[in-house]
């Protein structure tokens, strides 16, 4: 019994190293299994992620910035309503602002004149007060253009006259931006226009007769066909606010629409945007000069630096 016992004794260190190999051997072939497992996974996930890349569209570019068209400007004179609908579809579509149910705002459209005549640009910038609804018209530039939030503009009409001329024939008073960008990052647009320095410098000799200065103004007709309907600009530089209470201090609600009325004098009248923001009118006192606006979709004083969208104006020296 004890000899027996001794000759188990004696083969259990072979057994335990046998064993040992054996896990061993199954350890290694496990890892070596396991890893090749890790490596196709990885390929598969690589191959997934290509396939994925080429379904998705490539963004702009790294900044997240990219220009944006600035579309052409054209006469509505006597266009039907659903036509000139159309046309707003149409630049729609093409605009950061599109969705699939986008239909043009009925409070800021729905009071377009069928086959009527529309302010020409250059009238709305120098008038005859015979007829004003030649060329392209001014709001096409609004219409074809959903990307410019924020509209520029002069506060009021001048009359033609010899002294004018270079004034009323200018590009700069179409305040049509020839830089427009978006930041996606930022959430922000960013429109540059040129701005005339004679016009800087002599401010005070074109007031139209209602002011000592040349002030500039705002509309946010596409702004609030999309939603933002309240404003409040910030971060002036080389801008002065015409009047006060005006929208350095509080948001204020674009008021803008399209109607019919007769300041075109045109017998029936012309369509024409309404009505005059005082509290938007500024000044530039040097160049370059700018300021931001902050658009909300919802009117409220209590976070006061949260915009939901911003529109950048920057004037240059031409």
């Amino acid at each position: 019994m004890s000899d027996n016992l001794e000759k188990k004794n004696n083969n259990a260190p072979l057994i335990l190293l046998l064993i040992a190999v054996f896990v061993l051997i199954f350890s290694v072939f496990m890892g070596k299994t396991a890893n090749q497992l890790k490596e196709k996974d990885y390929e598969n996930y690589q191959t997934h992620q290509e396939e994925q890349a080429e379904e998705l569209p490539s963004p702009v570019n790294p900044e997240f910035s990219q220009d944006l068209k600035i579309n052409p400007l054209e006469e509505y004179n006597y266009k039907t309503k659903k036509e000139i609908y159309d046309i707003r579809k149409k630049y729609v579509k093409e605009s950061l602002f599109y969705t699939p149910d986008y239909e043009p705002n009925e409070e800021i459209f729905g009071q377009i004149a069928d086959g009527k005549p529309w302010w020409g640009l250059e009238h709305v910038i120098c008038t005859d007060s015979k007829d004003n609804t030649t060329g392209v018209s001014n709001l096409s530039k609004f219409i074809n253009n959903p990307n410019l939030l924020v509209v520029v503009g002069q506060s009021y009409t001048f009359y033609k006259s010899p002294d004018m001329d270079w004034f009323c024939n200018s590009e700069f008073a179409k305040y049509i931006p020839f830089e427009l960008k978006y930041d996606a990052d930022e959430k922000m647009i960013t429109a540059k226009y040129k701005m005339s320095r004679y016009l800087i410098d002599n401010a005070k000799k074109y007031g139209g007769g209602h002011d000592s200065s040349y002030y500039i103004t705002l509309q946010g007709i596409n702004a609030k066909d999309f939603g933002y309907r309240y404003g409040k600009l910030y971060n002036l530089y080389n801008i002065s606010m015409r009047n006060t209470p005006n929208a350095t201090e509080h948001f204020y609600e674009f008021a803008d629409y399209i109607h019919l009325g007769g300041s075109c004098k045109k017998e029936g009248g012309c369509n024409n945007i309404s009505p005059y923001q005082p509290e938007l009118d500024f000044h530039i006192n040097e160049l370059p000069a700018e300021l931001t606006v902050g658009l909300r979709k919802t009117n409220s004083d209590i976070f006061d630096i949260n915009y939901d969208f911003k529109y950048k104006i920057i004037f240059e020296e031409e």
